[in-house]
């Protein structure tokens, strides 16, 4: 398991005993986002605005990247890609096989602070309260939706053709039709504070089913079923 601080570390633990059994050192300012790339490389984002690629094997920096100006809030692994959203209204999308830039994603009026991505497509959230859905090869910007009047998106999650993104204290869940149309399919109001986190989930066995995992500063974690 990793963990990132404000401190500018990661740390990654053993889950059998709990202890720390690695520290890795290089950003200079807060860590917001890590991801697994494969078992042993590990992706970090930080407020110092790079993004960095650890080698777990002798937790070394493996490469850096430094093409954002402004914080690093969210990052998602598409197949080979790695796509990255920031303070500075923008997300790049990276090709892991040599780290270069493939597309810088730019239409954002405010920081996108959430992203993910499947298949072709990333999805992008942001404080000027739009999501928008892109081409991951081309960085076409293919759909723009408001999804809320007063506040910006901060959490995002996307996949089985479906959006859910999270606005303060409501989640809404949208389809994606034919020509990257999105469609309203139901809004999900329980948390009493800011949400923070949102992922879509789904079962296949023994009926399949969309399901939404949500945390909050409520200090709740909720499980939504969409079929109920």
């Amino acid at each position: 398991m990793a963990s990132g601080s404000k401190d500018g570390t990661v740390k990654i633990w053993n889950l059998f005993d709990g202890r720390i059994g690695q520290t890795l050192r290089g950003h200079s300012r807060g860590i917001w986002c890590l991801k697994f790339l494969t078992k042993y490389l590990l992706c970090s984002g930080s407020y110092d605005s790079l993004i960095k690629i650890w080698n777990l094997k002798d937790g070394t920096c493996s490469r850096t990247l430094d093409s954002h100006t402004g914080p690093v809030w969210s990052i998602v692994k598409c197949d080979y890609f790695l796509v990255s959203a920031s303070q500075d209204r923008t997300a790049i999308v990276w090709d892991l096989n040599d780290c270069d830039k493939v597309n810088r994603l730019v239409a954002h009026k405010g920081a996108i602070f959430c992203v993910d991505a499947q298949k072709d497509l990333v999805v992008t959230g942001s404080s000027d309260k739009f999501i928008k859905l892109w081409n991951i090869y081309t960085g076409e910007c293919h759909k723009s939706v408001q999804v809320d009047q007063f506040d910006g998106v901060s959490s995002i999650s996307m996949s089985h053709n479906h959006i859910a993104c999270a606005c303060k204290q409501t989640i809404t869940l949208w389809k994606i039709g034919f020509a990257y149309s999105l469609e309203l399919i139901r809004e999900f109001k329980e948390h009493f504070k800011k949400i923070e986190s949102i992922q879509i989930l789904t079962t296949k066995w023994p009926n399949s089913e969309l399901l939404m995992v949500s945390g909050s500063k409520d200090g709740l974690i909720k499980i939504w079923n969409n079929n109920e």
